[in-house]
């Protein structure tokens, strides 16, 4: 009898003993199951994070770094301390050589960017080379690079700049071309410009004139939308002139430049456009011996 109470003892001990380990076994594996459900719903929410990360530069899309992309360049001349365009430039003063990089998608991602300048003479030889570095960033979608430059020859300049991978890589885009002409600091003038009521723009205008000959004062006819300029003409000339369009300027109904009307003395001629910036136009007009007025008419007038 001793002995078998005693096999009872040591069988419901022994169940109860695995009762309790399959009590916490179970308890364990529920919160093993528990673990990796948090677990699996946070590898969710940090894959969709990734995915959808945001930081200072923007959204960063899927395989963002095999993206194509595509950058525009566009270049000037600017002052040497400032990035607005200049319409005049002179002999033996310092310049800035200005490229605008601008991205074509804002969802491309970090681009670096290498952007050489190069300046020829009318003969075509390289003049003037030098290069910069920059970088676009996923939420930014223009970014400029400047080269000083002094010209000391007055003459017809060619400007190009490239925006490139490496120096000695390929291209991210097409050149820009700008053509430049560079006079004489004797040759350069501005000329204020009068109103027909009496009273003078806030802003000349720049001019070169060749030959002997001279322009004597620039108004403004509000009602014909014209700028009437006088000569004292002795020899036949090339007036270049920079309209600021804030005073005139000539567009189409949707916006884009149009054509201005130029007359020599009373009669039509024909002009050359030679630069053309957000801030003026400016033209290269050809006149004969003894004229009198050029008059340059808009469709516009401020």
């Amino acid at each position: 009898m001793k002995t078998l109470h005693f096999s009872i003892i040591t069988i419901a001990c022994i169940v109860a003993t695995s009762v309790v380990i399959v009590s916490v076994l179970s308890v364990q594996i529920l919160t093993l199951q528990e673990q990796k459900r948090v677990l699996n719903e946070t590898t969710q929410k940090l894959a969709t994070n990734l995915t959808n990360y945001k930081d200072l530069f923007g959204d960063m899309p899927k395989n963002y770094t095999f993206l194509p992309f595509e950058v525009q360049t566009n270049v000037y001349v600017a002052g040497p301390l400032e990035t607005v365009p200049v319409t005049t430039v002179i002999a033996n003063q310092p310049y800035q050589i200005v490229a605008n990089i601008t991205k074509m998608e804002n969802t491309q991602p970090l681009i670096y960017y290498y952007c050489i300048v190069q300046v020829s003479n009318s003969t075509g030889l390289g003049y003037h080379i030098g290069w910069g570095q920059g970088i676009l960033t996923p939420k930014q979608s223009f970014s400029q690079c400047a080269v000083s430059w002094t010209p000391t020859v007055p003459g017809n300049y060619t400007l190009n700049a490239f925006a490139w991978r490496t120096l000695f890589g390929s291209p991210l885009a097409n050149a820009s071309t700008r053509y430049v002409q560079v006079v004489s600091s004797s040759s350069a003038s501005t000329i204020s410009i009068q109103y027909t009521n009496g009273t003078y723009a806030s802003l000349p205008i720049n001019y070169t004139i060749t030959g002997d000959n001279k322009l004597l004062d620039a108004k403004m006819d509000s009602q014909s939308k014209s700028l009437i300029l006088s000569l004292k003409s002795a020899s036949n000339g090339t007036l270049v002139v920079s309209i600021p369009r804030v005073l005139l300027d000539a567009k189409t109904n949707d916006g884009q430049d149009d054509q201005f009307i130029v007359l020599e003395d009373g009669q039509e001629i024909n002009y050359k456009q030679i630069d053309s910036t957000i801030i003026d136009r400016t033209l290269s007009i050809q006149f004969q011996n003894n004229t009198s007025s050029i008059e340059i008419i808009a469709t516009h007038i401020v």
